[in-house]
Parts: C-alpha cells; structure tokens; sequence
C-alpha cells in the first residue's frame, strides 16, 4: 500500500532554526501531518499567493497565531473570572479590558452583539 506523500496528501515540516521568546535558539523537529485535499489547496494558494514561502512557514505562522489566541483567551478568562469573584481590583468594564489586552499583546477579541 502507497504512503507517500503525494498521494496522502501528508506535509513534511521541516523547520528552520528559530528563537523562541526568551531568545533560545530552537532545533529543527520533522513533523508528518495529514490534510484534506481542500486544505491542500489552501495552503498552495498561500504560498502561490507569496504570503508564504513554504509550506513549513505556513505551518509555524498558523502554530504562533494559535499560540497567540491562547494567550489573549487565557489573560480574558483570569480578567472575567476576577469579576465573577468579585475581585474589585480585577473587575473592570469591557474597554478597560480591551485597553489592558491591546497594551499586552497588541490586539484584543471582538465582542459580537446579539439583538433578541
């Protein structure tokens, strides 16, 4: 039975070296990832495109802005569960909470506005 990756539709990442926050420099890790033939596509027309120039950069930007998310998510849970506790200090209106997440990490979460 056919493995490879052409036919899997598998990418190879293969990172270059990277600094990660604290200033380390980060050895390369071969991953094996599988993908549907439409995200297939996506990433192709990404690098086509030029907003990447291979399919691991792609692969990392994708991993840091997850990462990124995750950091904003998790600074907005401790922000609304302070409130909940009713920690006075932490417990502030949506455009304090904005202003703090844009002052940390440069952007805040949009909040969408449901009409009943």
């Amino acid at each position: 039975m056919c493995r490879c990756a052409r036919c899997h539709n598998d990418v190879i990442l293969t990172p270059d070296l990277n600094v990660n926050d604290e200033g380390a420099v980060m050895g390369e890790i071969r991953k094996t990832i599988r993908i549907t033939s439409a995200q297939e596509d996506w990433v192709r027309e990404q690098i086509r495109n030029g907003k990447y120039t291979t399919e691991s950069e792609l692969f990392r930007a994708l991993i840091e802005r997850a990462k990124e998310q995750q950091r904003l998510d998790d600074a907005l849970t401790r922000i609304l569960l302070a409130s909940k506790i009713g920690d006075e200090s932490e417990a502030l209106a949506w455009s304090e909470v904005k202003d703090k997440l844009i002052a940390r990490y440069g952007k805040a979460p949009e909040l969408s506005s449901k009409s009943d």
